[in-house]
């Protein structure tokens, strides 16, 4: 890929040079993240992690190599929805095959018995597909994109069924008709609003109380309920009670944090009448806990400088633009669902 993949702007200059100042802050992260297992609790959890992000990185530097290019955006944007597509299809085939060892089925979650995949994992998997798929037929326009959409939607849509996974499926209801309003003409625009507007009035005639929701007696309400009662969806199903904890923690350690992708000044903390290192189940929550303010701070400054690059693309040709916007609507995806999971932290 060196040899190959030479800027024009600069003569002779391999692109990985300025692939890796791009990526700088977060390979500052990283140091800091490695740094941090001198004084972690449990060594082994800190530096674990730490190395899922070295590969994270290695990976996002190759993928921009092969990316210079509008081929091999195209490359990359079919195997990975060709990967996404094939890992959903195996967890299924095993869910059908094994229904407990699969791991989409969360009462197995509740009883304490884990599956290959956690149900978040494979519902984010999902979701991410579909979204991606959405992206090159209605974006980008690939010739191999609707067949790709066409099994994702059975698939992947099965599995974000299963899994139950309410961040991950609220996501793709934002995100994939986002992208279908900003691609269509004014008929599908209509046909969108007109969609919505339906069957908002058919909600509030049929529920004029929402009793239906406050009571769960409904079949896709239970859905969503997943078996809690109102007042545990307001708390965020539990993660009312996973914050305060975290945060509490976080207090004892503000500067330099406990170690990496650890909660807690001892490597573990009860939460939901479990004692386990929990995640924070918030993206800037768990950077914050495991690596302190400053590295917070880092951390957001890594983020913020790539989107600024990304800005840059709306002034470039239609290519450059058609990335730009599957771009905004996959850091839309990460930005919603980070709220509520420890994203690709861990």
């Amino acid at each position: 890929a060196r040899s190959q993949c030479v800027q024009d702007i600069v003569q002779d200059e391999p692109t990985v040079f300025p692939i890796i100042r791009a990526l700088l802050p977060y390979f500052a992260f990283l140091a800091w993240a490695i740094l941090s297992v001198t004084w972690s609790p449990r060594i082994s959890i800190s530096l674990g992690q730490a190395g899922g992000v070295t590969s994270l990185l290695i990976i996002s530097c190759l993928v921009a190599i092969i990316s210079t290019k509008a081929d091999g955006a195209e490359r990359i944007l079919k195997y990975l929805c060709l990967s996404l597509l094939a890992l959903s299809m195996i967890l299924l085939t095993v869910h059908l095959t094994f229904p407990g060892l699969s791991g989409l089925d969360r009462r197995m979650l509740i009883a304490g018995s884990d599956g290959i995949v956690h149900p978040t994992a494979a519902s984010a998997n999902a979701s991410l597909g579909l979204l991606l798929s959405v992206c090159c037929l209605c974006v980008q326009r690939y010739s191999w994109a609707r067949q790709m959409l066409i099994a994702g939607i059975c698939i992947h849509g099965t599995v974000l069924i299963l899994a139950s996974s309410r961040a991950a499926l609220g996501m793709t209801l934002v995100t994939i008709p986002l992208c279908l309003f900003i691609t269509g003409d004014n008929r599908r625009r209509a046909w969108l609003g007109l969609s919505a507007g339906v069957g908002s009035l058919f909600v509030m005639l049929s529920d004029t109380g929402f009793h239906t929701f406050s009571q769960g007696s409904n079949v896709g309400v239970s859905y969503m309920m997943r078996g809690q009662s109102f007042t545990q969806l307001k708390a965020f199903s539990g993660r009312e009670e996973m914050w305060t904890k975290v945060w509490n923690e976080y207090l004892k350690s503000p500067l330099t944090g406990h170690g990496y992708f650890l909660t807690s000044s001892t490597g573990e903390m009860e939460v939901w009448d479990m004692l386990a290192n929990h995640t924070a189940h918030n993206i800037y929550l768990q950077v914050l806990s495991g690596t302190g303010i400053i590295v917070l701070l880092l951390f957001l400054i890594a983020i913020g400088s790539l989107l600024w690059r990304f800005l840059k693309l709306k002034n470039g040709d239609q290519a450059s633009r058609n990335i730009f916007l599957i771009l905004f609507l996959a850091m839309l995806w990460f930005a919603g669902w980070s709220i509520f999971c420890a994203s690709f932290m861990g």
